[in-house]
């Protein structure tokens, strides 16, 4: 026997499934593509160029990672339906003298065929496209633009390799399914009907709980951090209650509509219905991958979305002035000595036309809370069994005339009233205690203003914070009081006139200077805040993160499309014996077409359907996370994840379109 015998055998056979493989051969070509083009980026030497490009690079790295995973569960779940429609070809070679292990070498000749052929194609095309990639994602966080074309053949290799091994793997099991079937299994692997899975009422009510109990997670958590964390618990919930629900409940829908009869007996009807039933099974976890892949697009899209053109509140609300200067100072440090630094700031910061200015003390400490009591006092900490994890709060204690310098509403307070803020937390009491101290609660700030005034703002923290406005005298006599955390902050922010460019430079310039250096060595520390140098963090940030969105949105649906195709072509192959019968009975093509648009609305919406419900649960979650980027408008999330559903209900209705013609070629032996 030739050397070549079993490598042209291997080809033919693809060849001859080429309506199976093509769309395989195309996917994992876009994998590797994917995968080379992201890992490419997360290196690339224009991103280390430019100012955040470290932080892009650690999202894309992780972004590459996500493919490398995803390919392998996704290739190994579509290699399966090739495997199951080859099986009855394997059973002939069996049947015609070709012992397994024959076989096997037809099957590795196979897999060598397709993992050079998809990493060669891969790769050249990750080459070819990677420019435009990187052009793209520089133009997303506003970076500078180079154009020098770079080759990564570290990142050549690292693909190669990794989905050298997916393809090992997928090969291995494909060589211990054939060697542990006789060749009559094989041959009439096609025909073998599936059996109605049993138990299905207790695993389609666990399902049911399941799912329940990631809705009920979703809609009630109120921390952000708590949802940040909770969010993968949920996921991973949602997803196995798909499965549980779309296998089983897949079973109950058939049965339903059997016992309709008004339904049942019409002939587009019941073909439709008796073909799911034959494969309840394997139509369920079909339909629930495809469900599985749209929801995380939605989820994905919707928020990156938000993210993005909501970038610019977010940098405001945390930085509302253009700059800021935060200094720690001892509370016991006497008036001449701040007034001295108060001077020398003003002086270095004065020259440049300044306007806006905001100029407040305050004290700020990580507070514990317990049973309602704020504890900052070190005395008494000591007879306190805590959590710092979990009873932390930051505490910001201002005097009330500096909230009346830059704010509408005019506050009046006696010594033991206070106006405060709650962030991250929920706090309705009239009275507030701090260490032995209690106080009346005269006003709470409305959400709508709390951050007009510029002293209330957000920070780089996520933990729950409050804002307490007391009077100046209250203020003074908490900065002097012992046994006390709080350590005393003077911050300095206004705006300019002047470039993005101009204000880093400023940054630069006054960092650097002797006078700065000066005031550093009076004070406990001292932080310049520029939000012209800031800017490119954010754009780095969450234009990194829109740009992963939509390169995964992208593999998803690459998935999502391929699991339809092969579901509509695995069935048409599958019904075809069927539809020919009822052909000869007189059932014409018309009628055919019937039946497969019954079947569509039946089954191949469901998933579309549920997809929009996970994402309406899901949005409590998905709001509480963005809070922590700052980003409280929740009409444009509303907005996203609207318009993201109705596009991919549009392009979920032509896919399935395309495929049903391909299902209707088949059944119908059309050409």
């Amino acid at each position: 026997m030739s050397m070549s015998f079993y490598p042209k055998l291997a080809f033919n056979g693809i060849y001859k499934n080429k309506k199976l493989y093509l769309p395989y051969i195309l996917t994992c070509i876009c994998l590797i593509m994917m995968h080379y083009i992201i890992s490419f980026l997360s290196e690339a030497p224009a991103l280390k160029q430019m100012f955040g490009g470290d932080t892009v690079a650690i999202i894309l790295n992780m972004g590459s990672q996500i493919v490398a995973i995803f390919s392998g569960l996704f290739l190994f779940y579509s290699n399966s339906f090739l495997t199951k429609r080859r099986k009855k070809e394997f059973g002939m070679y069996n049947i015609l003298g070709m012992n397994k292990n024959n076989i096997g070498k037809i099957l590795f000749w196979e897999f060598i065929i397709l993992l050079v052929l998809s990493i060669i194609i891969g790769i050249l095309v990750g080459i070819g496209l990677s420019k435009l990639f990187e052009l793209g994602l520089i133009n997303i966080i506003s970076g500078e633009i180079n154009y020098n074309f770079d080759i990564s053949f570290k990142h050549i290799i690292e693909t190669s390799v990794i989905f050298s091994l997916i393809f090992i793997f997928l090969l291995v099991n494909n060589l211990a399914q054939i060697s542990l079937s006789n060749p009559i299994e094989l041959i009439k692997s096609e025909n073998v009907g599936e059996k109605p899975p049993k138990a299905n009422w207790f695993l389609g009510l666990l399902g049911l709980i399941i799912i329940i109990c990631a809705y009920y997670i979703a809609v009630t958590i109120e921390d952000p951090i708590s949802a940040f964390f909770m969010f993968f618990i949920a996921v991973f919930m949602v997803v196995l209650a798909t499965y549980l629900l779309f296998i089983f409940g897949s079973v109950l829908l058939c049965h339903i509509l059997k016992k309709n009869k008004s339904y049942y007996y019409k002939a587009p009807h019941f073909i439709s219905v008796s073909s799911m039933s034959y494969r309840m099974k394997q139509n369920g976890a079909g339909l629930a991958s495809i469900c599985i892949l749209l929801t995380m697009v939605l989820v994905m899209l919707s928020s990156t979305i938000t993210l993005y053109i909501g970038m610019d509140d977010s940098i405001n609300l945390r930085y509302p002035r253009d700059f800021s200067v935060e200094m720690q100072i001892d509370n016991n440090t006497d008036n001449n000595t701040l007034s001295l630094i108060r001077d020398k700031t003003q002086l270095l910061f004065g020259k440049y036309n300044i306007k806006n200015v905001i100029d407040y003390y305050s004290l700020e400490t990580e507070s514990i809370y317990i049973n309602g009591i704020f504890y900052n006092d070190t005395k008494l900490l000591e007879s306190k069994t805590f959590d710092v994890n979990t009873d932390s709060v930051l505490t910001y204690i201002i005097p009330v005339s500096n909230l009346n310098q830059v704010s509408e509403q005019k506050y009046q307070l006696q010594n033991n009233q206070i106006v405060i803020y709650p962030i991250f937390m929920e706090y309705t009491s009239s009275e507030l205690q701090m260490n032995n101290e209690k106080y009346t609660v005269k006003s709470i700030i409305d959400d709508s203003i709390a951050y007009k005034n510029g002293i209330i703002r957000r920070n780089e923290a996520i933990y729950p914070k409050i804002y307490i406005f007391v009077s100046d005298s209250e203020f003074s006599k908490l900065k002097t009081a012992e046994n006390t955390i709080p350590m005393l902050q003077w911050t300095y922010a206004f705006d300019t006139n002047l470039s993005n460019e101009q204000q880093m430079n400023i940054y630069k310039t006054i960092n650097s200077t002797d006078d700065m250096k000066a005031i550093k060595d009076i004070v406990s520390s001292a932080i310049i805040n520029c939000k012209a140098f800031e800017i490119n963090t954010f754009y780095s940030l969450f234009g990194g993160l829109f740009y992963l969105g939509i390169v995964l949105s992208i593999v998803f649906l690459l998935a999502a499309v391929l699991i339809i195709y092969y579901k509509q072509v695995s069935e048409g192959y599958e019904d075809k014996h069927r539809f020919e019968i009822m052909q000869k009975v007189g059932m014409t093509k018309k009628e055919i077409r019937k039946s497969i648009n019954s079947q569509v609305i039946v089954a191949f919406f469901m998933p579309l359907i549920t997809a929009g419900i996970h994402l309406c649960f899901a949005f409590p979650m998905i709001r509480k996370i963005l809070l922590i980027f700052n980003i409280f408008n929740t009409a444009l999330l509303i907005k996203s994840a609207i318009i993201c559903f109705i596009v991919f209900a549009m392009f979920y209705a032509i896919i399935y379109r395309v495929t049903s013609n391909a299902y209707y070629n088949i059944v119908s032996n059309s050409k």
